[in-house]
């Protein structure tokens, strides 16, 4: 009789339920299922211990707790909510000198590993060089403006003529009265070139990084302008000013990759991937006497082949800059007392003014607000981060010993997620999240190793180049093989950085010059054609060019009229991809 009663009074409590009654049923195991999912998800993927903690309460609220007791544990959690949030709001006074936590012990003892004496480093130079508006100092926010008006060189010489061949003042009046301009204001490049060392200080706050990358741009743009003096002095017939201001342009690469900075090695690469093209048009189309090639040659070969010297320099560098971007979130102050940081705008931390620019729509709201945020955001950040600083500084070091030992590999293969299903054997502890970021690194740092074994294959073809202008002097005539001049240069000149086959050397018949490039990355010969196919950017052939210097005198050579499909510019893609 009383399961009678009972069953009877559970269907009329159903009846009297209704709509409302049942979706407020059907919501709570809605809640009920994605809590459940968090937590397993949590467990599995190690999620902070304060969220699980947090989600299991809430699961248990809806589940096992009795319903007579749920209502203090709803008031409990609501009493949390509301503290909270008056701790937000509640004014704070900050006192003390706090500012952001930089590891600057760590960045001194780089600096004392590869720093020069300051009687013998040609960085102070450098940073002395002031040019005009038209290759001027620019700010982030001009550096992504891609619709620039021309201007300047670029309006005076639009077809960058200049920039690839003997050239005189009558030809570009606007320009040469520009570069005489220049000459004075360039001057501390001609002082720094004569030291052998540089070395930029490694620098904690992130405002100077991301300055310094301002100003390696304006480094290169300074390149451009010796160029284009080089074929100044080249279209007047000054071979000795032409020959020294290369030899200049190649230390000023050197200096560049003297730097521990990744940045600073591709801007050295690519100024001497610019210096050896320069030097092979001089050595073949100009009469330069044997000292002249002794000092093009020595200087070029200065250039050592050493992927895990470079690599281990700037992992280093990396490092500690990954630590001073951790320090981000916290706050040091002068008796040495650290905190999470209470800065309103996390990115001003970031960058410097310009940078600020470009954020302006993240600072429309009024301090006020701004405050609330910052004291909300460094909750949040208490209930998920587990680690102190320390521990993220020793968990740093734990990953990048692994990730150097992958990095300073003569092959570097990369081993991160390529899908979705791929991101499951990662979790969300601090260490396993370290590891999944320098893994998706990873492909760029394999395009980096590329370039830098591109640029010790431009070393070779230059080298050889020389040595076939010797041959040619001496003899009156190129060679038909390389096989004359191999007792000139060591055994490894000859053989591809980028393949390990030997670099190619063709003489086509009826003409009175050579070929002479790599088969590239593929190892496949394509007769010294590079291009991608039109409309994608998978690549079609990948040789490179040491001489001639373009594809048009090539297919003169080979006897090629038009080419078999239109073509995307493969260098502009490498330089983009």
């Amino acid at each position: 009789m009383e399961n009678t009663d009972e069953m009877q009074e559970q269907t009329e409590t159903r009846k009297k339920r209704g709509f409302w009654g049942w979706t407020v049923i059907v919501i709570r195991w809605l809640f009920i299922l994605l809590f459940a999912v968090i937590l397993l998800g949590g467990l599995y993927f190690r999620a902070p211990w304060k969220i699980l903690v947090l989600d299991g309460l809430l699961l248990a609220l809806l589940t096992i707790v009795p319903k007579k007791k749920r209502k203090y544990g709803w008031l409990a959690l609501a009493t949390v909510v509301l503290a909270v949030t008056v701790w937000i709001f509640i004014p704070e006074k900050d006192t003390g000198n706090w500012r952001p936590y930089t590891f600057d012990e760590e960045v001194a003892t780089l600096n004392a590993k590869y720093g020069v004496p300051e009687d013998e480093n040609a960085a102070p130079y450098y940073a002395q060089i002031e040019l005009t508006d038209f290759y001027g100092k620019q700010t982030l926010q001009d550096m992504l403006n891609f619709d620039r008006e021309k201007k300047g060189p670029d309006l005076w010489d639009p077809n960058d003529e200049t920039l690839s061949r003997p050239w005189k003042a009558e030809e570009f009046p606007e320009l040469a009265a520009w570069l005489e301009n220049e000459k004075e204001k360039i001057a501390p490049f001609w002082k720094a070139v004569e030291f052998d060392r540089c070395w930029f200080e490694i620098q904690a706050d992130q405002n100077a990084v991301l300055q310094g990358i301002i100003d390696r741009n304006d480094i290169k743009k300074a390149a451009l302008i010796i160029q284009r003096m080089i074929y100044q002095d080249l279209g007047s017939n000054n071979l000795e000013e032409a020959v020294e201001k290369s030899l200049q342009l190649l230390q000023c690469s050197y200096h560049r990759q003297q730097q521990a900075y990744l940045l600073d090695n591709l801007v050295g690469w690519s100024i001497y991937v610019l210096s050896t093209e320069t030097i092979r048009d001089l050595v073949i189309h100009h009469d330069l006497n044997e000292k002249s090639l002794d000092a093009l040659e020595q200087k070029t070969a200065i250039f050592k082949e050493d992927w895990d010297l470079v690599a281990n320099r700037f992992l280093d560098y990396e490092k500690i800059q990954y630590k001073n971007v951790l320090g981000l979130l916290y706050e040091v102050n002068d008796q040495g007392d650290v905190r999470y940081t209470r800065k309103n705008n996390f990115l001003s931390l970031l960058s410097p003014r310009q940078i600020e620019e470009l954020g302006k729509d993240l600072q429309q709201s009024s301090a006020y607000w701004q405050t609330k945020r910052s004291k909300l955001g460094r909750f949040i950040r208490w209930m998920t981060y587990n680690a102190s600083l320390e521990e993220l500084s020793d968990l740093t070091d734990k990953v990048y010993v692994g990730y150097r030992e992958r990095l300073t590999k003569d092959k570097i293969e990369y081993q991160g997620p390529e899908s979705l299903r791929d991101l499951l054997k990662y979790n969300l502890s601090q260490e396993s999240t370290m590891k999944l970021t320098t893994e998706i690194a990873m492909p760029v740092i394999v395009k980096v190793q590329k370039i830098y074994r591109r640029t010790a294959t431009e070393e070779k073809g230059t080298l050889i180049v020389i040595a076939l202008k010797r041959f040619y002097n001496q003899q009156g005539h190129w060679p038909q093989t390389l096989e004359p001049i191999k007792k000139q240069l060591p055994e490894d000149v000859f053989i591809d950085s980028l393949n390990g086959q030997e670099i190619a050397y063709l003489r086509p018949e009826g003409c009175d010059t050579f070929i002479l490039y790599s088969f590239g990355e593929d190892g496949i010969d394509d007769k010294g054609f590079r291009s991608y196919a039109d409309g994608n950017y998978e690549k079609r052939r990948d040789d490179f060019l040491f001489w001639p210097q373009n594809e048009d005198d090539l297919k003169q050579m080979l006897g090629i009229e038009e080419p078999e499909e239109p073509e995307i510019d493969g260098e502009m893609m490498e330089m983009m991809f």
